[in-house]
């Protein structure tokens, strides 16, 4: 735990961290480092991950609220599949009032069931958002 600590701190106050061209590249490195520091594979994104994530941040943002529950009653695996994704086992991260994407790491890390879900040996492939300060990372392993 403290080698992934030291590994999310490194990239977050680093002077690589502005050579990072989004959020987004920023949460795949932090992710994928988080996993190699526990002997895991790395995730690699998939589009309709990456649509259900912004779909489900975008209705978080809107509506106001912090659920894994969808504002129309959906769960993360309704929201992949209405994507078009076929998956094989899927799990989802939110988080809402961070300001940057190293707190919402650190914050997801800090979480037994975020970081359970972040490490899981079943997940290949990951989708993530940021609207305004709704945050979404879907995990999953295609069919």
């Amino acid at each position: 735990m403290i080698r992934t600590i030291l590994v999310i701190l490194a990239l977050t106050i680093s002077p690589v961290t502005p050579a990072f061209a989004s959020t987004e590249s920023f949460v795949a490195q932090t992710l994928n480092a988080q996993r190699a520091a526990h002997g895991l594979q790395a995730v690699q994104p998939h589009k309709l991950l990456m649509a259900a994530a912004q779909a489900h941040a975008r209705d978080m943002a809107r509506g106001g609220f912090m659920s894994h529950r969808g504002s129309d009653g959906s769960n993360v695996a309704q929201r992949v599949e209405r994507q078009g994704f076929c998956y094989r086992y899927v799990n989802e991260n939110i988080a809402m009032g961070f300001r940057d994407p190293a707190q919402v790491m650190t914050g997801w890390y800090n979480s037994p069931g975020h970081r359970r879900n972040a490490l899981s040996r079943k997940v290949t492939h990951y989708g993530f958002a940021a609207v305004d300060r709704s945050w979404v990372l879907v995990m999953g392993r295609p069919c």
